[in-house]
C-alpha cells in the first residue's frame, strides 16, 4: 500500500522532471510495477541505414514484405522521418514503387538496406506530413451516462470531448493509442474501445486511414 509519503515523492518526481511522460518518470521505482508492451524485433542495421538517408535525404534499396505481399521484394524508398507510433517503428517515405509517401515498417525490412541513387520529391512534398487534422475524441455512446462520465474523467474531458491535433499521416496512429473507435462497427465493442472519434470527423479521417496510406 502506498503511503503519503510515497505520494509527496511521486509527486516531487514529477514535478521536478515535468518534461518528461509519467511512466518515463516512475517506470524505474522500486514500489511501481510495469508491463513488458509488444515490441518489434528492428535490428540496428537497418535502423542506422534508415537514419543516415533521412539525415542526408539519401535513397535505399532495401528487401520488404506486407500484410498486402508477405513475398519479400526489393523495394527503393527515400526516408524523410523515423516515427516511434508506442507500439512499432516505421519510416516515412517516397515508395518509387508506389510513387507516394507511405510507412514502412522498420520490422518488416529484410537484411541491411543498400544505398540507392534514385531522385525522390522532397519531403515538404508529402502532404499527409505537412498538414494537420484536429480530431474529437467523446465518450463511445453506448456506455452509459455514469460510464462516459468515467470516461471523461479518466481523459480529462471537462466539456465532454478531447481535441487532439495531429499529423493527417499520424491520426491513424494516435487514434490507435487512444483506443478511440473509428467506425460505427467498432463502437460496438465497448470494453476495447472506451473513446470514439466524433463521427463528423470520419470524413475528413478517411484518406489517412490504413486502407489508403499505410504499407
Amino acid at each position: 500500500m502506498l503511503s503519503s509519503g510515497h505520494i509527496n515523492e511521486y509527486m516531487n518526481l514529477l514535478a521536478g522532471q515535468s518534461s518528461k511522460a509519467m511512466a518515463q518518470v516512475l517506470e524505474n521505482h522500486p514500489s511501481v510495477a510495469t508491463i513488458q508492451l509488444p515490441d518489434r524485433a528492428v535490428r540496428p542495421e537497418v535502423v542506422r541505414e534508415v537514419i543516415k538517408a533521412c539525415r542526408n535525404g539519401g535513397s535505399l534499396r532495401i528487401l520488404y514484405a506486407s500484410m498486402s505481399n508477405p513475398q519479400v521484394n526489393e523495394r527503393v524508398i527515400s526516408p524523410h522521418t523515423l516515427v516511434y507510433t508506442g507500439f512499432r517503428w516505421h519510416v516515412r517515405a517516397w515508395c518509387h514503387k508506389r510513387q507516394a509517401f507511405r510507412d514502412f515498417l522498420l520490422s518488416r525490412i529484410d537484411r541491411t538496406p543498400k544505398p540507392s541513387y534514385e531522385s525522390a520529391p522532397p519531403a515538404a512534398a508529402d502532404i499527409h506530413w505537412h498538414e494537420w487534422i484536429t480530431l474529437s475524441l467523446v465518450p463511445n455512446t453506448l456506455l452509459t451516462d455514469a460510464q462516459k462520465a468515467l470516461v471523461e474523467r479518466d481523459f480529462g474531458m471537462p466539456e465532454g470531448r478531447l481535441l487532439l491535433t495531429v499529423r493527417k499521416a499520424l491520426a491513424h496512429y494516435t487514434l490507435q493509442r487512444y483506443q478511440a473507435a473509428i467506425t460505427e462497427q467498432e463502437t460496438e465493442c465497448l470494453r476495447e474501445h472506451p473513446l470514439q472519434l466524433l463521427p463528423g470527423d470520419r470524413a475528413k479521417l478517411k484518406p489517412s486511414l490504413f486502407g489508403n496510406e499505410d504499407e
